[in-house]
């Protein structure tokens, strides 16, 4: 399988950044921090594995530290898809169950060694029930 006619998608990518838009208002917001960690992998085979931590994220010592780390990252995998510049990743495991089985939607480009990905709009527990889209920024790793 191809990833994309120049096979630049696949390998592993660093996160750079990542921002929350709502959609309504326009008003951006950064949800896991200024540096925010994150890896991106995309296998030859057609398999996408992401995971997304919040800066400065400590080792939970309790229970409540658990909920609020869980709160702080992003992490599934599945096979993976290329129509144009929109990538498509069926989930098939991830941090929060509800996830799994679902088709995760990105819109893509790369420039270099630099991809920014923006999702379609959605909800996020944090947007208070108001759709928002992420932009992400990603550099591949060498």
């Amino acid at each position: 399988m191809k990833a994309n006619d120049e096979g630049t998608l696949v390998g592993a990518w660093r996160l750079v950044s990542w921002v929350h838009e709502d959609i309504e208002t326009g008003v951006r917001k950064i949800l896991f921090g200024d540096h925010p960690t994150g890896s991106l992998v995309f296998t030859p085979s057609g398999r996408a594995v992401a995971i997304l931590t919040g800066e400065g994220r400590k080792a939970p010592k309790t229970l409540e530290d658990r909920i609020e780390a869980y709160g702080t990252m992003v992490a599934y995998s599945g096979k993976y898809q290329i129509e144009g510049n929109m990538l498509t990743t069926r989930v098939d495991i991830a941090w929060d169950q509800s996830q799994v089985g679902t088709d995760q939607v990105r819109f893509f480009k790369i420039n270099g060694d630099r991809m920014e990905i923006e999702t379609p709009p959605f909800v996020i527990p944090q947007s208070d029930g108001r759709l928002v889209r992420s932009f992400l920024t990603w550099q591949k790793e060498h």
